[in-house]
C-alpha cells in the first residue's frame, strides 16, 4: 500500500505546483488591471505564494508596463528578510502620464513662411521665423524674460497672454495680412480721390477693377487661414503603449468649430493617425496631406477603437 500512496503523493504535489505556476501567472497580469480590487488581490495573492512566486516576481520587474514592474519589486521588497509584514501595501492607481509636457504654435505664413513658437516643460521659449529661406531665432527661459527681451515679438505672437499649445493655421497677423490690408486702404483712397475729382471719368471703371481684385485677393487670404483648425500635441509615450500605437500618430487637443477638421468629424481626444491616407506625426504632414483634393478622410483612434472619417461637403 506504501508503494501506491507514495508515488500518487508525487503526483498530487506536482499538479499542485503545476496548478500554483499557473495562479503565479494569472496574478503577475493582473497586477496591469485597471481595476485598483483586481491588482491589490493579486499583489496579497503572489505575496503569500513566497519563494514559490519570486522567480516570476523577479522577471516581472522588467516588464515593458512601468505599474507592473514598480509593484512587482515592491512586492518583493515586502518579501525579502526582515521586511515589515504588518506593513501595508501602497494603493496605486494608474493613471495616464500628462499627455503635453511642451507646447508648440507653428503659423504657416503666405510664399512658403513658417513660425514656429516652442515652450517647454521648464518654460524656455523659443520662436523660429523663417522667410525666403532665412531663419531668425528669437529665445529666452520664460515667458516674463521673453516678453521682457522682446516685447514687439512676445506681442506679435500673443506670448505676453496665457495661451499656449500646438497650433496649426495661419494667423492672422502676418506681415503679408497686414501688407494686403495697407495695399486695399490705399486702393480704397485712391479711387474717392479719383471720384471726387473726376466724376465718371474713363479710369472710374479700372479703379473700381482694382479695388475688385484687391477685395478678392483678401477674401483668398481670409479663407486660407485655420486651414485645418485643429490643436494637436504629439503622443505620449505611455499613451502610445497603452493604445498599442507603434509609431505615427497626433493627439487632437481641440476642433475649430466650422473648420476643415470639424466636418470631417474629429474630436477633442482622437489619435489622428492618418490623413488622406498619408501617416501624420508632425504639423508639417497635415499640411502636405491637405494638398490632396476632394473631400479630406482619415482614420482615428477614438476611446480605444479605430474608425474611418470622410469630411463632409
Amino acid at each position: 500500500m506504501r508503494r501506491f500512496l507514495l508515488p500518487c503523493a508525487m503526483l498530487m504535489l506536482g499538479g499542485l505546483a503545476w496548478a500554483l505556476e499557473d495562479d503565479v501567472a494569472g496574478w503577475i497580469k493582473d497586477l496591469a488591471s485597471p481595476e485598483q480590487k483586481t491588482r491589490e488581490a493579486a499583489a496579497e495573492n503572489l505575496e503569500k505564494a513566497g519563494d514559490r512566486a519570486r522567480g516570476a516576481l523577479e522577471e516581472a520587474t522588467k516588464s515593458e508596463d512601468p505599474e507592473v514592474a514598480s509593484e512587482a519589486a515592491d512586492i518583493l521588497k515586502r518579501m525579502a528578510p526582515g521586511a515589515r509584514k504588518d506593513e501595508a501595501p501602497k494603493q496605486k492607481r494608474r493613471v495616464l502620464v500628462p499627455l503635453r509636457s511642451s507646447s508648440m504654435r507653428i503659423i504657416l505664413n503666405g510664399q512658403g513662411g513658417q513660425t514656429s513658437i516652442q515652450e517647454d516643460s521648464n518654460g524656455r521659449v523659443v520662436v523660429k521665423e523663417t522667410r525666403d529661406g532665412k531663419t531668425t531665432e528669437y529665445a529666452a527661459d520664460s515667458r516674463e524674460a521673453f516678453t521682457e527681451k522682446y516685447p514687439e515679438v512676445a506681442k506679435k505672437y500673443g506670448l505676453d497672454k496665457d495661451n499656449g499649445g500646438l497650433r496649426l493655421d495661419t494667423g492672422k497677423d502676418t506681415p503679408e495680412a497686414e501688407e494686403l490690408e495697407k495695399r486695399i486702404e490705399e486702393l480704397r483712397r485712391e479711387t474717392e480721390e479719383r471720384l471726387r475729382k473726376l466724376r465718371g471719368a474713363k479710369d472710374l471703371d479700372k479703379d473700381e477693377q482694382d479695388l475688385r481684385e484687391a477685395l478678392e485677393e483678401r477674401e483668398k487670404a481670409e479663407k486660407s487661414r485655420g486651414v485645418f483648425g485643429v490643436e494637436i500635441a504629439s503622443v505620449d509615450e505611455a499613451l502610445r503603449y497603452q493604445l498599442d500605437i507603434p509609431e505615427g500618430g497626433v493627439l487632437v487637443q481641440s476642433v475649430e468649430k466650422g473648420s476643415r477638421a470639424g466636418r470631417l468629424g474629429l474630436q477633442k481626444h482622437d489619435i489622428l493617425l492618418t490623413l488622406n491616407g498619408k501617416p501624420v506625426s508632425t504639423a508639417p504632414d497635415i499640411r502636405s496631406a491637405l494638398d490632396a483634393e476632394g473631400p479630406a478622410t482619415a482614420e482615428i483612434i477614438r476611446e480605444g477603437d479605430r474608425q474611418a472619417l470622410r469630411e463632409k461637403e
